[in-house]
């Protein structure tokens, strides 16, 4: 049913608003807190999200600093 200028809004009990002006609010995306955390590998402080960005690039994590020899073995041997 959709709303129409006809109806008489001040016939509707409030608390019917209320509850849901309350449900409402309660449903709405609220902003959560910054939670800061170290790195494991080079322990710099990040939010969440920004470490979970920051790891896999992080030049202390072992993966990538594997990856980054193995580059650097393979820019040599061209080189040579």
């Amino acid at each position: 049913m959709d709303y129409s200028e006809e109806w008489d809004l001040s016939t509707i009990p409030r608390e019917v608003f209320y509850k849901e002006a309350r449900r409402r609010q309660a449903t709405a995306p609220r902003p959560g807190r910054r939670v800061l955390r170290d790195c494991p590998y080079c322990k710099k402080t990040f939010a969440t999200a920004e470490l979970n960005a920051h790891k896999p690039v992080c030049p202390e994590n072992p993966r990538v600093r594997r990856v980054l020899a193995a580059q650097q073995e393979r820019e040599r041997q061209v080189s040579s």
